[in-house]
């Protein structure tokens, strides 16, 4: 069997599966739980209402979980190109850091995934709206921050460039 070598084409198809999925399943998660909603059948948390703090305190999780993603990203970004890039040759520069794409992909969507299936599984359990609109906001992000071949075709160059440049004020 031939060893295929891995390829920046290969890291972004493997990087938009895996997001795909991530998003997938909390899509199928919110469905299944609106339904249960709808016919009654989901948990339905029966103390007055001012004592539902599960919907609340997933919102606030969610929010902060959006803040920090953004305001950390370029942070993140930084430390993985220089991580990834370190022991790479000029040849191989591109795939490290085709693969920094896909770890910082795939951690952003695993910790903004995480917040949004805890506001589902708060909807499910009390049925506050806040808990769909924070879902919708945190999927919508994911949505936004998916990987396609020309995101990450530019992303790719632009990372290059600072790789670059970093490399040229070091000397």
């Amino acid at each position: 069997m031939a060893e295929t070598k891995p390829t920046v084409e290969s890291a972004v198809k493997i990087s938009m599966f895996i997001q795909g999925a991530m998003i997938a399943s909390i899509l199928l998660f919110l469905g299944v739980t609106l339904i249960l909603r709808a016919q009654n059948a989901g948990p339905v948390a029966q103390e007055p209402s001012n004592q539902r703090l599960i919907s609340y305190i997933a919102a606030g999780y969610g929010l902060l979980t959006l803040v920090l993603t953004i305001a950390l990203l370029p942070i993140f970004e930084a430390n993985l190109r220089k991580k990834e890039t370190r022991q790479a040759t000029t040849d191989g520069l591109k795939l490290a850091i085709a693969r920094a794409l896909v770890t910082r992909n795939l951690l952003v969507t695993a910790f903004l995934e995480g917040a949004a299936l805890f506001n589902v599984v708060a909807f499910l359990l009390e049925g506050r709206p806040l808990s769909l609109g924070v879902t919708g906001v945190l999927v919508l992000t994911m949505a936004f921050l998916f990987t396609t071949p020309d995101r990450a075709g530019r992303w790719i160059e632009r990372q290059t460039r600072l790789v670059e440049q970093d490399s040229d004020f070091s000397v």
